[in-house]
């Protein structure tokens, strides 16, 4: 599991599959610029990504409670 978030970390590789391995290396660090997380949630049937971002009115309510400090 903690290979996922490795530079050039893949799979088993199909033919028709492409890609560098570098999607959940990037992924979490574009979660985490806009105020987000990225959970994984692994088990023996599946393993679950949960990419959570802030709704806009939430930013912009941040936002405007900084500026008017």
């Amino acid at each position: 599991m903690e290979r996922l978030f490795l530079p050039f970390s893949r799979g088993p590789v199909r033919p028709s599959q492409q890609g560098l391995g570098l999607g959940l290396l990037i992924a979490p660090e574009v979660a985490r610029a806009h105020g987000g997380t990225l959970d994984v949630a692994p088990s023996a049937e599946e393993t679950r990504f949960t990419f959570r971002m802030p709704l806009v009115h939430d930013l912009m309510a941040g936002a405007e409670t900084r500026s008017a400090g």
